[in-house]
This record gives structure tokens, C-alpha cells and sequence, in this order.
């Protein structure tokens, strides 16, 4: 493993990529200062992961870079094709030759000259995303928009909500949203 040229770390935060496959070597690091080069990973406890190296030519690097979440999904180390990611938008994919191109259903997802190495996630509806408002006339509208004004017409209607404490200290610091409810969760 001394001659294996490395990439860049990749944040895992103790969940193992879903497209890593367990006979991929990694160099992982943690936050008690642990790390070690060239371990499987069908042999590692991802639990105890924050950031994983591959080998610099790893299909994944490509598709991070280009903006897709990797997508390793091939049934058999001989590249059967398997089905499409639960959460592909059903648009753009990318293949190992680093092309982009829309993709359906009916293209196979690892198959030889069609290698898919990347897609785009679809956004996920999150609960109480949905609102429904209830038909009215343009005057109950404009009355509405008399009483209400602009932005609070919008809180009325249920369309904007206020953000959560969370999402609000997200949105200022850059972190991300799962790591800030991880600590507020931690500290109660």
C-alpha cells in the first residue's frame, strides 16, 4: 500500500458512503487522532470515522467534483447492472469517461459502456413541507393581502415559516443542518 497515491479527505462524520464498496481500501482519520492506511472497508467501524481518503484515481473523486453524489451500485465486482439510487432525480447522471447526460429508467445502472459513477439527489420533501390553501376568489385574495400585508400574508397562509433554531444557526455559520441538530440534541 506505500506506493497507493491518496486523494483528499472526504467527511464521512461516522456514516459509511452508501456507495463505498466493502472491497474499496480507504485511509481513514478520526477525531482522537487515529488513522490508518490501505484498510477495507467491509472490516471498519464507520461509527468511529470522521474522514476517509481513497486512492486518488477513485470513481468518486470525479463525481464530487463535478457536483453528484458518487454512485457505486454495481451488484458484482463484474459490473451487473443494478437498480437506480432510491433518491436519483430521474434527470443527469455521470459515467466513468466524465460525460453527463440525462439518463431513464430503462438504461441499465452499471453496465459495461454505460458506467454511471454519479448522479443528482432528488431534493427530499421534509414533513409539514406541504401546504394547502384553500381556493378563493381574486376580492378574498386582494382582502387577505389588505389584512396582511406582504411577508405576513405569507405566514398567515402557511407558505413561509419561521425557521427552527437549528436551520436558523445553520444558515449563519455554514455548518451543516444535521451536525447543528447533532449538538443542540447533545447538549438537550
Amino acid at each position: 500500500m506505500t506506493d497507493t497515491v491518496w486523494g483528499d479527505p472526504i467527511e464521512v462524520n461516522g456514516e459509511r458512503p452508501a456507495w463505498l464498496a466493502n472491497d474499496d481500501r480507504v485511509w481513514f482519520h478520526n477525531s482522537r487522532g487515529y488513522n490508518e492506511q490501505g484498510r477495507i472497508v467491509g472490516a471498519l467501524a464507520f461509527e468511529l470515522v470522521d474522514t476517509i481518503r481513497l486512492p486518488a484515481d477513485h470513481f468518486a473523486y470525479l463525481a464530487i467534483a463535478k457536483g453528484f453524489t458518487p454512485w457505486g451500485g454495481q451488484t458484482t465486482k463484474r459490473m451487473e447492472a443494478g437498480p437506480a439510487p432510491h433518491d436519483w432525480d430521474a434527470g443527469e447522471v455521470l459515467y466513468r469517461n466524465g460525460k453527463i447526460d440525462d439518463c431513464d429508467d430503462d438504461w441499465s445502472w452499471g453496465d459495461g459502456d454505460c458506467d454511471i459513477i454519479g448522479y443528482r439527489r432528488r431534493s427530499e420533501q421534509l414533513a409539514g413541507d406541504t401546504v394547502t390553501i384553500a381556493r378563493m376568489t381574486e376580492a378574498q385574495w386582494w382582502a387577505k393581502w389588505h389584512a396582511h400585508g406582504t411577508s405576513s400574508l405569507g405566514h398567515s397562509l402557511g407558505i413561509i415559516r419561521e425557521p427552527t433554531e437549528a436551520e436558523r444557526i445553520a444558515a449563519e455559520t455554514g455548518i451543516a443542518l444535521a451536525d447543528v441538530e447533532r449538538v443542540l440534541a447533545a447538549r438537550g
